[in-house]
């Protein structure tokens, strides 16, 4: 399903081209106040993740997979800002659910309703709610389902770190989560969110070494714990705390408990699990509001009540109830690090083979299925966020945490090794041998 899709060696290197593009690396938006580094691209690529997605919820065939993945390369080689690419992909697969009906448009009211009908049927009566967790317990969750309390946390050794970091006036370090009494299950009918959970996962340890909301330091690296970097994440702890004025004993303590986590949950070799819940499982499956959504499509542009649907409802949804393993199923992701490589990889076949085959030109015309430019995109606006949007950020953080925009080294955390030229010789002639 979502793994397989994302797992494609082509859409591999279409994200990893997003990701790594020179041009774009310090672009300013929402979700890169200062021009971050990568921050914008990672952003962008969080987008074609959830568009790759819903279009395994939304289409169901895989005969227009490939012309959509071309598309969307289309799209990501043009647009302007985020609003832009969301609002393409939405087009793209709105198209793609017309042909699949047999319309000739999306202007008339009777099509648009139709398609709009399909996607409230697809992606909300039947689509689901995702539950992202370390890949160490995937085994368990498989075996006795998503149960709070089977989550092996180390509660007490989280709780003992953030009363070292409150004493010291930091109070947000650690999630409040391991305060509360009664564990629950945090959901999300986002697919975009569920794949940064995944990566992210457990958030309390990615907090702690990579994503921490106090550090702005140009070489701290926020993107360390998505790449499962041991080393860099530590350099990361170091930073914080000198920051935050632990003491040796302090700093030691908390060093220690993040070593033997990150033994424990074996993060240098996990990958993004997510569990895949319907959402009539756990009663997500109707919108009160789609009667008045499908009213308003007769004056609203299509791309506009498309999101109405599709557009997050339960961001990060707190559930109390065990889900049975028969209720859900698991998909494994690419990592970040996959992801991040896969231009690295491109470059290095490029070294060998001197040269790169171009995609080969498509026999009909592409048009007839999708527009090719943004320009021929409808041209419109998605609904405003909310107040209570706005207030959270794109930064996805648990419930009555802070958030503040993350900054990135304007520099390579390492600097590049100098060899002599002896050491270049001796280089040359192990490979010429």
């Amino acid at each position: 399903m979502f793994g397989k899709s994302l797992r494609n060696k082509t859409v591999l290197q279409f994200l990893s081209t997003v990701l790594n593009r020179s041009d774009t690396e310090y672009q300013k938006s929402s979700v890169s106040l200062q021009g971050e580094k990568r921050m914008y691209n990672f952003y962008s690529t969080c987008i074609l993740i959830d568009g790759i997605i819903k279009y395994d919820i939304l289409i169901r065939e895989e005969r227009y997979f490939n012309l959509f993945i071309e598309q969307l390369e289309v799209l990501a080689q043009s647009y302007q800002n985020h609003q832009e690419l969301i609002i393409g992909i939405h087009a793209l697969l709105g198209n793609i659910i017309q042909k699949q009906l047999g319309l000739k448009d999306l202007i008339q009211y009777e099509n648009k309703r139709k398609v709009l009908e399909r996607i409230y049927d697809r992606y909300i009566v039947n689509g689901y709610c995702f539950h992202s967790f370390p890949s160490v317990f995937q085994e368990e969750i498989e075996s006795y389902g998503i149960r709070p309390q089977n989550y092996q946390y180390p509660f007490e050794q989280m709780k003992q770190i953030a009363h070292i970091f409150e004493n010291h006036h930091y109070q947000e370090v650690i999630t409040k989560s391991f305060h509360e009494k009664n564990p629950v299950i945090y959901l999300t009918d986002s697919p975009l969110m569920a794949y940064y959970y995944a990566i992210s996962s457990p958030q309390y340890l990615c907090h702690l070494s990579a994503t921490s909301a106090y550090m702005k330091e140009e070489d701290y690296d926020t993107f360390a714990y998505y790449r499962k970097d041991y080393h860099a994440c530590r350099k990361n702890l170091e930073q914080l705390g000198k920051h935050v004025h632990l003491s040796m004993r302090e700093h030691q303590v908390v060093s220690d408990a993040f070593k033997e986590q990150w033994q424990q949950l074996k993060i240098e070799e996990a990958v993004p699990c997510i569990a895949v819940i319907p959402r009539s499982v756990i009663g997500r499956n109707q919108l009160p509001e789609i009667a008045h959504i499908l009213e308003e499509a007769k004056e609203a542009p299509f791309v506009v009540s498309m999101a109405k649907i599709t557009d997050s409802r339960y961001p990060d949804d707190a559930y109390e109830k065990p889900i049975l393993p028969l209720d859900f199923t698991v998909e494994c992701l690419p990592t970040y690090r996959e992801i991040e490589q896969g231009l690295e990889e491109e470059r290095e076949k490029k070294k060998e083979t001197v040269a790169v085959p171009k995609v080969e030109e498509m026999k009909q015309p592409i048009e007839e299925l999708f527009p090719t430019t943004v320009d021929q995109l409808p041209q419109t606006s998605l609904p405003q966020e909310s107040k209570k949007e706005k207030k959270e950020g794109w930064h996805f953080k648990k419930k009555r945490e802070k958030t503040q925009p993350l900054t990135l080294p304007k520099d390579d955390l390492f600097p590049p090794l100098e060899v002599s030229q002896e050491q270049e010789q001796k280089a040359y002639e192990k490979k010429e041998n």
